[in-house]
Parts: C-alpha cells; structure tokens; sequence
C-alpha cells in the first residue's frame, strides 16, 4: 500500500467520524478508537493511559460518544459506560450497537 492510498482510507476513516460530528476532536476520535481494540470492556482509566490524557478528559470524551452527552443533550450513542461490578470505583466502557457498526465500517475502510 502506498502513502496516497493510506492518507485516502485514513481520510474516508475521519469522514465517518465527521458524520457524528463535524468538528469532533482528536481525543474524542481516540475515545471511540481505544474500546475497539478489544472485544471485552475496558476501564476509563485505561483508555487515559493509552490516549496520553487525564482520566477526567478521557471521561468527559467518552461521554461524547455515549446516549446523553455531558451537557444532557444527544450523545452520539456509540459507547455504553457501566460501573465495574468487582471493583465500583471503576467505570467500564463497551462499545453500543451502533458502535459496532462503525468500528465495522472502519475496518472495513482499513481492508479495502
């Protein structure tokens, strides 16, 4: 694969997040990509580590991409977050559905 063709997928692969939202940040991109490199779910603190941010911004970016974002409006319902029930400090996220669906369309850019 040559460095066009990579650049061109990496791009239909932003497309498909600028579907949700137009401006949506790196983090916030980071925040979906994270859950799905695993098939069970992963604690937030977790997904700071390997996103280089603070536990509170990953918690807040993964909020984006749950049913009711952190201003009680319409999250884009990608991600489902529950509490740990072996340790209850701990907030787990899974991806949704509709998470699945793009984490799917993603891979299947990446495999073209």
């Amino acid at each position: 694969m040559d460095t066009k063709e990579s650049m061109d997928k990496l791009i239909q692969i932003l497309d498909e997040f600028s579907k949700l939202d137009r401006e949506m940040p790196v983090q916030t991109i980071l925040s979906f990509l994270i859950p799905c490199s695993t098939s069970k779910p992963i604690p937030i603190k977790q997904i700071a580590a390997r996103a280089g941010m603070q536990q509170s911004s990953a918690s807040r970016n993964v909020m984006a991409h749950t049913d009711i974002n952190r201003q009680k409006g319409k999250g884009h319902d990608t991600l489902r977050t529950f509490e740990n029930p072996m340790f209850r400090v701990e907030k787990l996220v899974e991806l949704t559905p509709k998470g699945e669906l793009l984490r799917d369309k993603i891979v299947a850019i990446m495999n073209q």
